[in-house]
């Protein structure tokens, strides 16, 4: 199993059935100033899926680069429903809503089933004016 990790400050969804998405990816956001609160979500497509059992479970977590024990918001979903062997791949949106960014830096998005890490994907967060790029 492998996935790729793109993050966006907003995802569409285009249509219902086979949906289509329209995004722009990025890994440097800027904020007006430390602590600010960021809205971002998570585009995770997870290939070689159909060895996925029924009780698998996976979350998502958001940390800084620095110290990824330390999760600073995290999605958790309990497992993937009726997918399991149905499929070879998968596409997942997470929302993360209003999240604090304690100081500018580099943040990690880690992706995990049954605990076991499977991608990981960085952004970094700056800010406004010249002095803390």
């Amino acid at each position: 199993m492998f996935a790729n990790i793109m993050v966006s400050p907003k995802i569409e969804q285009l249509g219902d059935h086979d949906p289509v998405y329209n995004f722009v990816s990025g890994n440097t956001f800027k904020l007006p100033v430390e602590g600010s609160n960021f809205t971002f979500q998570c585009f995770v497509v997870i290939g070689d899926f159909k060895d996925i059992k029924n009780e698998d479970s996976f979350h998502i977590d958001f940390a800084s680069a620095d110290n990824k024990s330390k999760v600073i918001s995290n999605m958790i979903g309990r497992d993937f429903g009726d997918l399991y062997g149905k499929t070879d791949s998968i596409t997942i949106v997470a929302k993360f809503n209003n999240v604090s960014i304690p100081k500018y830096g580099k943040y990690v998005i880690s992706f995990y089933v049954n605990d076991n890490l499977i991608s990981e994907g960085y952004l970094s967060f700056v800010g406004d004016d010249d002095e803390h790029k």
